[in-house]
């Protein structure tokens, strides 16, 4: 598969191509992309079927959550802190 292909080739992990599909359509939803445009994308047959798998994702409290994960990974460093209290919890 020339997706896998491309994965491999930038040293990136094993993805799985629904969840990048999906992960598109979500961050093309916070993008505020009108959702006809997104439906093109995802080549979705209907204009529902686009805006029932990514409403939730227009809900506030989603996009301030989304917002703060953003943030998060703008900044290696708490990554890395929080990866060092991840390890702890797990090896007590």
């Amino acid at each position: 598969m020339v997706l896998q292909r491309i994965i491999k080739a930038e040293g990136l992990s094993k993805m799985n191509p629904k969840g990048l599909r999906k992960s598109c359509g979500t961050l093309l939803v916070h993008l505020r992309v009108h959702p006809r445009i997104v439906k093109t994308i995802l080549r979705h047959s209907r204009i529902a079927t686009t805006m029932d798998i990514y409403a939730e994702a227009l809900d506030p409290d989603v996009v301030e959550a989304v917002g703060q994960l953003d943030r998060l990974l703008r900044q290696p460093a708490r990554l890395q802190e929080l990866g060092a209290a991840s390890d702890l919890e797990t090896a007590a």
